[in-house]
């Protein structure tokens, strides 16, 4: 879903807008962040939407990415999960329990800032980790631990067994929203749609997620140049 969707970044893109007005040309050069460290709660299992997460730093050309589960043990991390990180060709997973946890992740996230401008993607982060981040200059996006979907009430009753299973870190309601719901991150219908939602999927499509407002270009570094005409 997310390569349908995105585009593959370029390794570096030049894009030169010149003003005549103004006597200059300006030039942004567009690269791959050179890393890009995944921060997530011990007990995260939605593989989906870890998938589609790392699919936007891999459609990004990011050339090191790391995962780091907070306060977890190998054993404690969730085979589906550990499933994602294999189909996206992950290298670097780490249980972060034995170094503290959140003092482990930030110590994580010190050594990786040493390599460039990289960046931060969570779950529900603390504002600790998050604070970090700011101090290191790294740009970071944090997603919502429980994200609301909405379930169309018409679905087949297996059909929202496997949403349950695929997605247990979802909080579902079913339509009509409650009165002052916030937007839906996803919306599963069985019938044309009236609810503006993130994504819309079909029974056919019920395991499949997508963080819409974290895409490969979050994971791109531009700096600018001036020169004059």
């Amino acid at each position: 879903l997310a390569m349908s969707l995105f585009a593959e970044r370029p390794d570096c893109e030049v894009v030169r807008r010149e003003s005549a007005a103004q006597g200059f040309v300006q030039i942004a050069t567009r690269v791959p962040a050179p890393w890009a460290l995944f921060l997530l709660p011990e007990a995260f299992a939605d593989a989906p939407r870890l998938t589609s997460m790392l699919m936007a730093a891999r459609l990004g050309n990011v050339s090191q990415i790391a995962v780091g589960f907070l306060t977890a043990t190998p054993e404690a991390i969730a085979a589906g999960t550990l499933t994602a990180l294999e189909l996206c060709g992950i290298e670097h997973a780490f249980a972060l329990e034995d170094s503290g946890g959140e003092a482990g992740a930030q110590t994580l996230l010190r050594l990786l800032a040493a390599d460039g401008a990289g960046r931060l993607v969570g779950v529900g982060l603390p504002h600790e980790i998050m604070a970090t981040a700011q101090t290191l200059g790294v740009s970071a996006y944090n997603a919502p631990a429980q994200p609301l979907a909405a379930i169309d009430p018409d679905l087949a009753p297996e059909t929202l067994e496997t949403i349950q299973r695929l997605l247990p870190g979802v909080k579902t309601f079913s339509l009509p929203l409650p009165a002052g719901s916030p937007r839906p991150a996803v919306l599963f219908h069985a019938r044309t749609p009236s609810t503006d939602a993130g994504v819309l999927l079909s029974e056919e499509l019920a395991g499949c997620w997508l963080e819409t407002a974290l895409t490969p270009d979050f994971f791109l570094n531009t700096s600018l140049s001036f020169t004059l005409r």
